[in-house]
């Protein structure tokens, strides 16, 4: 493990970051590690953490299981004596527990996260360190939820996941409005988000790491439903106070969705947006049992052309039954994508 020589600290700093929530975790190396600076996502994230960081003075390094892959990273980057390195791999607890030990923050860019996250989130939860990823596994986010609350709060450790598009614009955009209706003396009934993805340069695309973590996710859906009834009996998924009468059929079952608010036709977004939001909610539910939320609803835009849904609709199908089955699954791993 190495550390670079870093300025000194602004008081403003170290407040936010080492007395936040009254916990004390010591004296540490670093306030924010980067988990997985070898992967595509990963890059990114050390690189622009790092130039966020330099200006508020926290000492960032970047971990992988890879030294030479990490250095390689840290030359490409010209991060080289600019951010630490640590050497860590999730199928060595003892390096993941050190790793941990010596920040305050771990932003874990490893996925999926139904695989490889939990070596991590245990962790962070028993040495009272911070910890946030990109998953957009509902399964895992919630299935640690169940393992680790309580540990989580004794170290004082807070596990925050789903940090990344498109679940915090979604997230953050509810919230938002909410507030704003609420501050100026009104309750909201419902609110609704819209999803439309725009095609770059070479079409639609995404990396292979999330349409694994999709696959995977849609392959845990009977998985998922025992964890959220087991949050539920322990009191982690409490009833939301709404205001209102609840429609006779939620418009996010609905299959299609026309709406003069925006052109075009959606149907309810599969992904992770209205678990998270709805998570979201509940946790302020639990801090305040005052707390009045609303009704939420994601939809997703298709793409324009009769063809063009259909075989939207049709692909997304084929995933999901495919997904159902082991062989299934090998199969799109393999061969869709």
């Amino acid at each position: 493990m190495t550390s670079p020589s870093s300025p000194e600290r602004t008081e403003a700093v170290q407040s936010a970051v080492r007395g936040r929530r009254h916990r004390v975790v010591g004296d540490r190396d670093f306030d924010v590690v980067v988990f997985g600076c070898t992967g595509f996502v990963g890059k990114l994230v050390l690189e622009k953490m790092y130039r966020y960081a330099k200006s508020a003075g926290l000492r960032v390094a970047a971990a992988g299981r890879d030294e030479d892959k990490v250095k390689q990273v840290l030359e490409l980057l010209d991060l080289e004596g600019k951010v630490g390195y640590i050497i860590a791999g999730i199928y060595d607890m003892d390096s993941v527990t050190a790793m941990v030990k010596n920040t305050r923050l771990v932003l874990n860019c490893v996925g999926p996260y139904a695989l490889y996250g939990e070596p991590v989130v245990a962790a962070c939860a028993e040495e009272g360190t911070d910890y946030m990823d990109l998953s957009g596994e509902v399964h895992f986010i919630e299935k640690m939820q169940l393992k680790y609350t309580e540990k989580a709060r004794k170290s004082g450790a807070m596990i925050m996941s789903a940090c990344a598009w498109d679940s915090v614009p979604e997230d953050l955009g509810f919230q938002l409005v909410r507030d704003k209706m609420v501050k100026e003396g009104m309750i909201p009934y419902s609110i609704d988000g819209f999803v439309e993805v725009l095609p770059g340069p070479f079409g639609y695309r995404a990396n292979f790491g999330t349409y694994e973590s999709a696959v995977l996710a849609m392959s845990s859906f009977k998985q998922f439903i025992k964890i959220r009834k087991a949050l539920r009996s322990k009191g982690l998924a409490p009833k939301l106070n709404k205001r209102g009468p609840s429609p006779v059929v939620p418009r996010k079952y609905l299959p299609v969705l026309f709406d003069s608010r925006v052109s075009g036709v959606y149907i309810p977004f599969l992904g992770t947006d209205p678990h998270v939001i709805k998570r979201s909610q509940q946790m302020l539910s639990l801090s305040d049992p005052e707390y009045i939320g609303a009704r939420s609803a994601c939809y997703f835009k298709l793409p324009n052309g009769i063809l063009p849904k259909l075989g939207y609709l049709f692909y997304g199908l084929l995933v999901f039954l495919f997904s159902l089955f082991e062989v299934g699954r090998k199969l799109l791993l393999k061969y869709v994508c």
